[in-house]
């Protein structure tokens, strides 16, 4: 976690501090390797902070986390895991987070969305991150990956999507 702002390290030791004081798995999470064993590609989530300042993403039912980060702006939506599954529940997870408002899409890593005009460094699209592009016309390159968007693909059209 050597990529994570100290700020953002003072944070999460303040929530573990806080899951502690409620009960909460925390020292077993991390050699069971998730909260509660269950490991996802996506969770409802909200992207927490205040303006000119880090977002971060938080689990929606975990309000007392939204009161410990003191934040000001909050924007629901779903974090999607960018390669690896991640622990349901957690939130140092790293992805792209869509709100649910109007669809913009934010890169967050452990945690933490980049800042930029407007919050959290929005794109409209996810196209609109180049990795997103590198990785997908990477996978376009493997047969059975490219069979089964043109699959997909045929599908949508079948349906009049």
């Amino acid at each position: 976690m050597s990529d994570v702002p100290a700020d953002a390290l003072e944070r999460i030791e303040e929530l573990r501090r806080r899951m502690e004081e409620e009960g909460e798995p925390v020292a077993d999470a991390v050699a069971a390797g998730s909260l509660d064993g269950e490991l996802v590609l996506e969770q409802r989530m909200r992207l927490v902070g205040r303006p000119g300042s880090a977002w971060y993403a938080v689990p929606s039912d975990e309000d007392w986390m939204h009161d410990a980060l003191a934040d000001e702006a909050s924007v629901a939506g779903t974090l999607y895991a960018s390669d690896e599954p991640f622990p349901l529940g957690a939130a140092a997870v790293t992805g792209y987070f869509q709100a649910d408002g109007d669809g913009r899409w934010a890169r967050v890593v452990a945690g933490r969305a980049e800042v930029g005009e407007g919050g959290a460094g929005w794109r409209a699209h996810l196209e609109d991150f180049p990795e997103v592009v590198a990785q997908f016309e990477e996978c376009m390159r493997v047969s059975e990956y490219r069979h089964a968007a043109e699959q997909a693909a045929m599908k949508l059209l079948a349906s009049g999507g």
